[in-house]
């Protein structure tokens, strides 16, 4: 018979199975010469390409439908992961034949019912994405955006970028800078996008706290890295041994 920790962590993967959206985006420089030939979305992190991990990541927390929103070189990602069955799960994509915003992909998009998870496709992160969908969730969001809690490595390197910390109180404020890049989101938004409109995701937040929708900040201790940053990518690279015990799926 299974324990009752394993009925419960089993009923608890049925409830947040559902849909997530990975915006890939454009070519970037900032991380060049890396991005030279592959996107950064297959930039390596020890054996994988960081998009493969996310997407383990999100198989492990009950996901069973990705969608991979693509731009450059979107067959390099679509030839590492193919349409999900060797990974037990449903991949498909949407490819934008002319550079979009970024929300554009999210408007396209068919079949988005209830609660849903968009994030950035070059994240490095141990975030818990079951904590974050159960928060959203019992805090009846529309909105959820994930902030990192900062620790002393971490702060300086976000003080030399000028982020500022966002207020956690009767009025919170988003921060365009601060962001991880992954939100949890209620399929309701989606009457506030129009398709081929100059919205971004921060520009969607402040767009739902204008309009008094309820959208708040998920804080979590832990990894998280851009790895569409050159310094940030360097850095993963050099101290790689630290995170295999956090993110297992990196070998």
């Amino acid at each position: 018979m299974r324990s009752i920790t394993e009925i419960a962590n089993c009923a608890l993967h049925r409830v947040t199975r559902m849909r997530a959206l990975i915006v890939v985006g454009e070519r970037t420089t900032r991380v060049r010469p890396y991005t030279t030939v592959i996107p950064k979305s297959l930039l390596p992190v020890g054996r994988k390409p960081v998009i493969e991990i996310i997407v383990n990541q999100l198989k492990h927390h009950g996901f069973t439908h990705i969608t991979i929103c693509l731009g450059h070189s979107a067959y390099l990602v679509q030839r590492v992961l193919g349409n999900g069955e060797k990974l037990g799960l449903v991949v498909d994509y949407h490819v934008e034949e002319i550079p979009l915003w970024t929300h554009d992909p999210l408007a396209l998009t068919k079949d988005i019912d209830g609660t849903f998870l968009v994030m950035n496709g070059d994240i490095l992160s141990d975030i818990n994405y079951t904590e974050m969908i159960r928060f959203h969730r019992e805090q009846g969001a529309t909105a959820t955006v994930a902030f990192p809690n900062r620790v002393p490595e971490i702060d300086s390197r976000f003080q030399r970028r000028g982020h500022v910390s966002a207020g956690f109180g009767r009025r919170w404020t988003f921060d365009n800078e601060e962001g991880t890049g992954i939100y949890v989101l209620d399929s309701s938004v989606l009457a506030y996008l129009v398709s081929f409109f100059s919205l971004d995701f921060p520009g969607l937040i402040r767009t739902l706290i204008g309009s008094r929708k309820k959208v708040i900040p998920f804080r979590f201790s832990g990894i998280w890295y851009d790895l569409g940053l050159a310094e940030d990518f360097r850095f993963v690279q050099d101290h790689f041994n630290r995170f295999k015990k956090s993110i297992p799926w990196l070998t």
